[in-house]
């Protein structure tokens, strides 16, 4: 999707937190996780806002968010056919 930027101006980025405790989890659910490290809600909402933000983060790429730390994974795709 990096394609897109230069020449519609629209950056595509994927965000890809890691296990998010939300009250989706239910108690069987997460005993059966085996020791998460739980990604804080306010650490994806400030991902997303880096996303937004970022001039440095392309589109194309993933952002990945972990307890703590986040990197950008660039995806090498092929380009869509034009035609």
């Amino acid at each position: 999707m990096d394609y897109l930027h230069p020449s519609l101006g629209i950056r595509c980025v994927g965000l890809a937190p890691g296990a998010v405790l939300t009250p989706l989890w239910t108690p069987e659910m997460k005993q059966s996780m085996h020791s998460p490290n739980w990604v804080p809600m306010n650490e994806v909402v400030d991902a997303m806002i880096t996303c937004i933000e970022d001039e440095d983060i392309k589109g194309g790429e993933i952002y990945e968010v972990l307890s703590g730390k986040t990197r950008s994974v660039p995806v090498a795709l092929p380009e869509p056919d034009p035609g």
